[in-house]
């Protein structure tokens, strides 16, 4: 999803143990278990990419789950 010329990553992308139809976004040969949002910006500073992690955000397919 693009916002304001961001793009917004949800950990649930990366998690190897979601269905493609439960938001998975990459090749589970690619994705991890369970991916907590430490890991995520662990990997954004590697890239030196230029993040920003917006508390209580919540994927809209699952509100109930906080990130």
């Amino acid at each position: 999803m693009r916002k304001q010329n961001k793009i917004v990553v949800w950990p649930v992308y990366f998690d190897s143990t979601r269905a493609r139809g439960q938001g998975r976004k990459i090749p589970k040969k690619y994705a991890v278990p369970n991916p907590k949002l430490d890991e995520i910006c662990k990997a954004l500073d590697k890239l030196k990419l230029k993040y920003e992690v917006v508390a209580d955000a919540a994927y809209p397919k699952m509100p109930w789950r906080k990130t």
